[in-house]
């Protein structure tokens, strides 16, 4: 049966606990933050959902696809990223380094709708995927 569990990454969890809530995730949805490279503790097979503020796509250059690349390094599967299109504009559009910082720290919406369709399609791909190492519910017989 698959829980859920919802940790809020402000709370000063120690190393080892990180470790430990990261090595029984099977489904990490989160914004794009340097608390990602705790993906390194889950599982093969498992997936990652990425969450950027608006804007990001045109300023963060190849930086967006670290968390990406390392989850593919790992062995995850990395189901794609979720931009939110309810950030307010740069005020500074022609100043590049104003509007990097500008969208970097705006805060990301939650389209309900959409979150909760991509999320119910991963999980339906997770359930149909079976582990690495473990064994399928397929029988290659001959009569």
């Amino acid at each position: 049966m698959a829980k859920l569990r919802y940790t809020n990454s402000n709370v000063g969890f120690l190393f080892l606990e990180q470790v430990k809530a990261m090595s029984y995730t099977d489904i990490l949805v989160s914004a794009h933050g340097a608390q990602l490279t705790n993906l390194i503790f889950m599982s093969p097979g498992r997936r990652i959902m990425e969450i950027f503020p608006g804007g990001w796509l045109e300023y963060a250059g190849q930086g967006q696809y670290v968390y990406k690349n390392l989850a593919n390094w790992v062995g995850l599967n990395h189901e794609g990223f979720w931009r939110d299109p309810s950030t307010t504009p740069c005020p500074n559009p022609n100043d590049f380094k104003a509007c990097f910082s500008y969208y970097k720290n705006q805060p990301i919406g939650f389209n309900e709708t959409h979150i909760g369709t991509w999320l119910a399609s991963v999980i339906s791909k997770f359930k149909a995927t079976p582990l690495p190492g473990q064994p399928t519910n397929t029988c290659e017989c001959t009569n």
